[in-house]
């Protein structure tokens, strides 16, 4: 619960300062500040979704293979299978 917690904080800041803005309770002189607050939820969320991408992709690409799991589990499947085979099911190959 507690990075919950620090992600709504951070979440509610940004949000408190972006509503502000455009509410006229905070002025921008510069142009390029002026630009970048009101684009600031879509640079957000673009940067988000970035990230969450590179994450899956990066642990996609790090998904370690377990051999032992591999010959494990076809075993319990041979077992399942040679014990309904035994029920009289008839499996299609």
């Amino acid at each position: 619960m507690k990075k919950i917690v620090e992600w709504l904080l951070v979440l509610s800041l940004i949000s408190a300062i972006w509503v502000s803005k455009l509410m006229g309770i905070i002025t921008v002189q510069s142009d390029c500040g002026n630009m970048i607050l009101n684009w600031l939820p879509f640079h957000l969320l673009f940067i988000f979704g970035t990230v969450s991408v590179l994450i899956i992709l990066y642990r996609t690409y790090s998904f370690n293979d377990c051999p032992e799991a591999s010959t494990e589990l076809m075993k319990l499947v041979s077992e399942a299978k040679k014990d309904l085979a035994g029920r009289g099911f008839v499996f299609e190959s």
